[in-house]
């Protein structure tokens, strides 16, 4: 419990740094929040056959979020490489227990096509398309399967919740990295990736 009360604690601080651009306050708590959540789960996985590659993912969306805290493309693509790898990792802890359906892929599929074909067609460099929209298709692909797990429904729907809001968080970094400012952008990203992160981790860790 505590440790949950500190991660939205760091959360909240965080938001509210954005949005009073406070940087020295984000600076020191955006990278205490994947270390807390890894926290809880060395506290409360001890029973859970995938403990590691939970954590592994945290560590990677943790070296995602350090790389995305400096404002340089070079940087960006190294978290953009951090965080599918994390990606990678959810998806295979959730193909332990999936029952896939053709027809949940066609709302994930639409909006990877529509997104990478309409929002952000021709606004991305030569160099940054292809890396990109593998991202796109493989954070699609984890929102997919979280769709597709055949486990207790408290879990399932933690799960597929933070996958989703994990893509719209990712969404919102997109448009306002390649087509135009977002309004509050730090504010919807962190909302958005902080609960995605703490739902996908509540979710993982309730047995199935």
């Amino acid at each position: 419990m505590k440790l949950r009360v500190l991660y939205f604690a760091l959360l909240a601080l965080n938001i509210i740094s954005g949005l009073f651009g406070i940087q020295e306050l984000a600076f020191l708590t955006k990278p205490l929040l994947m270390p807390v959540l890894v926290g809880l789960v060395w506290l409360e996985g001890r029973n859970v056959s995938f403990k590691w590659p939970l954590i592994l993912a945290l560590l990677f969306s943790w070296a995602g979020d350090l790389f995305l805290m400096f404002d340089r493309e070079g940087f960006f693509v190294f978290g953009l490489g951090a965080f599918l790898l994390a990606h990678l990792v959810y998806i295979f802890i959730y193909s332990k227990a999936i029952k896939l359906s053709l027809l949940k892929v066609l709302p994930f599929l639409g909006f990877t096509g529509l997104f990478c074909f309409g929002v952000l067609w021709n606004k991305l460099s030569n160099d940054m398309t292809i890396p990109v929209y593998i991202y796109m298709l493989v954070i699609s692909t984890m929102a997919y399967l979280a769709s597709c797990r055949a486990v207790n429904v408290k879990s399932f729907e933690y799960v597929l919740v933070g996958a989703v809001l994990f893509v719209i968080s990712d969404a919102f970094i997109a448009v306002n990295e390649f087509v135009q400012p977002v309004l509050w952008s730090s504010f919807w990203v962190m909302i958005t990736y902080g609960l995605a992160q703490f739902l996908i981790v509540k979710g993982l860790l309730i047995k199935s």
